[in-house]
């Protein structure tokens, strides 16, 4: 029986994974941002939004595999964009959440990404 729930689990690890684009621990964000707003983005956005990801789509609107090197006003432009599909609750996409409800934001997470957002855009037209 402990053999099963073990192999159940690498199963829906492996599913997620699939499911987010994700190819394991070696690819994470290194934006510069606070370690939870980083869980949150890592666990239900990374998955599309880097250059591995499989949407193209997703890619232009908000890479995190580049994001560093843009300037200043394409940072603030995609995180802009970034606050609005999450404020309007367009991400993730109702398909993909339809798939796995595990990727779905929590209104918690979404006020807390929402938040950051609008302080890391406020602190880059400072600069």
């Amino acid at each position: 029986m402990k053999r099963l729930n073990v192999i159940l689990g690498l199963l829906v690890m492996s599913a997620a994974t699939y499911a987010t684009g994700t190819k394991g621990d070696d690819q994470k964000i290194t934006y510069s941002m606070p370690e939870q707003v980083k869980v949150v983005f890592e666990n239900k956005c990374f998955g599309c939004h880097n250059d591995e990801g499989r949407s193209d789509k997703a890619k232009e609107g908000l890479n995190f595999s580049t994001l560093k090197q843009l300037d200043k006003f394409k940072k603030i432009a995609s995180w802009n964009e970034a606050r609005k599909e999450v404020e309007g609750a367009k991400m993730p996409p109702a398909k993909l959440v339809e798939k796995h409800p595990e990727a779905a934001l929590t209104q918690e997470e979404s006020e807390l990404l929402v938040e950051w957002i609008k302080t890391e855009t406020s602190s880059l037209l400072k600069q």
